[in-house]
């Protein structure tokens, strides 16, 4: 698979070198840690791939995704290893309106209600409570 995604990635940033204009703002990856979205953070968790290998092909900004809301050591690594990485954040942004505050002081982060996802209704969408 990785040949597959390298190949695309590889044919991205060729036409981007070609004409600058054609540069996409970034190429958003979810790291390969957490094996199917159904499972919950921490469980199953897969060690044995890596997205590093995009670094060396595409030169410019790369969000990434996937279980960085429990491995805060993980998510300043990799941002600090590269100025053209930025983190993304899905189940635990909602259920943690401050995720920022509670991330850079290390605070418990409250569980999501997976049962909310993509309902109508406030429920699961403005009830989470900050930390106190």
């Amino acid at each position: 698979m990785d040949k597959l995604h390298a190949h695309f990635i590889g044919e991205l940033e060729k036409r981007a070198k070609e004409n600058p204009e054609n540069r996409l703002a970034y190429v958003h990856i979810v790291e390969p840690r957490v094996p199917s979205p159904a499972f919950g953070e921490g469980e199953h968790e897969y060690l044995e791939g890596t997205n590093d290998f995009v670094f060396s092909i595409w030169k410019g900004i790369v969000i990434r995704a996937g279980d960085y809301a429990l491995n805060n050591t993980e998510a300043l690594k990799d941002v600090n290893e590269n100025n053209r990485t930025l983190l993304a954040y899905g189940r635990f942004f909602i259920s943690n309106p401050d995720l920022v505050d509670r991330l850079e002081k290390g605070l418990p982060l409250n569980a999501y209600d997976r049962d909310t996802f993509y309902t109508p209704g406030p429920k699961g969408y403005i009830d989470y409570p900050n930390y106190s």
